[in-house]
């Protein structure tokens, strides 16, 4: 897996690299914009970030696709909660 991390971590590495010339300066510096939304306020939003899960059967033995894909969608809101741009694995 070790190689694939190394995989991932560039691929999030120019992830962010290219998104942060969709934004300014300011913008990079807050984490976040500021926009109209469609009743007219502004709203802040998060960067565009990248959040990528893995999980291997190293440790664990998966009885089922299904079970894999629960501990994926886990994995997925957990990584959502850190924001910017993340690698979670679990063996």
């Amino acid at each position: 897996m070790i190689v694939f991390y190394d995989i991932y971590n560039k691929l999030i590495g120019k992830f962010d690299e290219l998104v942060s010339k969709y934004y300014d300066d300011e913008d990079l510096k807050k984490g976040y914009v500021s926009v109209l939304n469609r009743e007219g306020n502004f709203e802040d939003f998060s960067l565009i970030s990248l959040s990528m899960v893995a999980v291997t059967n190293n440790f664990n033995k998966y009885d089922s696709l299904n079970d894999m894909f629960k501990d994926l969608a886990k994995l997925k809101i957990d990584a959502k909660q850190f924001g910017g741009s993340i690698l979670l694995q679990v063996d």
